[in-house]
C-alpha cells in the first residue's frame, strides 16, 4: 500500500511541473537585436514608422522628440511615439519635450534602458 501512496505522489508531480511548464505566461520570447547607430531625432510621424520597420531594438546614441530651440520651432511634434513599441535600450539620452500633439508615453512599454539622462518635459497633452 505504501508503494502505490508513493508511485501516485510522483505521478501527481510529474503533473503538475508537466502542467506548469506549458503556461503561456512562462514562455520567453527572444527577439532579433537590431542596432540603430547615432541619433534618432524624427521630424514626423513618418520618421518614427521607419523606425518601426526597421525593427530597432537599441539606439546607439540618442533619442531627441523635441519640436523646439532650433529643430521644428513652429510644429506640434509628433501624435504618438507607439512605434518606438521594440525598442529596449538608448544608450544616449532620451529627450521627449515640446511635442503638443503627444497624448501619451504609450510606446516606451519595452524601454528597459537609458544610459544616459531622461527628460520629458513641457509636453502639453500627456495624460
Amino acid at each position: 500500500m505504501k508503494k502505490h501512496t508513493i508511485v501516485n505522489l510522483f505521478l501527481v508531480s510529474i503533473l503538475v511541473i508537466l502542467y506548469s511548464c506549458n503556461k503561456d505566461e512562462d514562455t520567453i520570447v527572444e527577439t532579433e537585436v537590431v542596432i540603430y547607430e547615432g541619433d534618432f531625432k524624427p521630424e514626423d510621424d513618418e520618421d518614427l514608422n521607419e523606425f518601426l520597420i526597421g525593427g530597432y531594438t537599441i539606439v546607439d546614441g540618442n533619442v531627441e522628440l523635441k519640436f523646439m530651440n532650433g529643430y521644428l520651432y513652429s510644429d506640434p511634434g509628433v501624435s504618438s511615439i507607439q512605434s518606438l513599441i521594440n525598442l529596449s535600450e538608448i544608450t544616449g539620452n532620451l529627450t521627449i519635450g515640446w511635442n503638443s500633439s503627444l497624448q501619451s508615453l504609450e510606446g516606451l512599454n519595452n524601454l528597459r534602458k537609458v544610459g544616459g539622462d531622461l527628460e520629458i518635459e513641457n509636453n502639453s497633452h500627456i495624460i
